[in-house]
């Protein structure tokens, strides 16, 4: 957390930012920490951020879209060149101080090239990685292939395309 500095160029002597987690609130404050002129590496250990609320149809108690709600955010997340978003990867270790720190962060390999990918999904049955989708209950011990594992830093969102095949 930043104690309040009696000028801006106290704020600049920090440096980067580390923020855990990529949900709405680790969107929202990578976003704040960028509007007071600071870079931010967020950390999120799935394919995509967003959190459950990008899974989500409609939120309570108003019904609206969650998507129409968050994808803005996302956007502008990852179209922030203050904003390096770390998808597929985890907080190790992290020491020193606030201002002063290193943290060691496990990235976990994606098996595609990024570069090249467009998220048209060809590529998904020769993925190796395959498992069941606990938000699906009633496939839960099936072979299923995520899509966002093939393509996940492709915004593809569950209203857009299919969330998974069954093989």
């Amino acid at each position: 957390m930043l104690a309040p500095a009696s000028n801006s160029s106290a704020l600049r002597t920090i440096g980067s930012v580390l923020v855990v987690g990529g949900g709405v609130p680790g969107v929202q404050a990578a976003l704040d920490l960028t509007e007071l002129g600071l870079k931010v590496y967020l950390v999120e250990k799935s394919g995509a951020i967003g959190g459950v609320m990008a899974r989500l149809d409609k939120t309570f108690p108003t019904n609206d879209c969650s998507l129409c709600i968050l994808a803005p955010k996302l956007v502008e997340a990852g179209r922030d060149p203050n904003i390096t978003i770390l998808t597929k990867s985890k907080l190790i270790a992290l020491s020193g101080e606030p201002g002063r720190f290193t943290a060691k962060i496990r990235k976990q390999p994606r098996y595609i090239d990024e570069e090249v990918c467009t998220g048209c999904a060809a590529t998904m049955w020769a993925y190796p990685v395959i498992g069941y989708s606990a938000l699906y209950l009633d496939l839960t011990g099936k072979r299923f292939r995520f899509l966002a594992a093939v393509a996940p830093d492709k915004e593809l969102f569950q209203q857009e395309v299919p969330f998974g095949y069954l093989s």
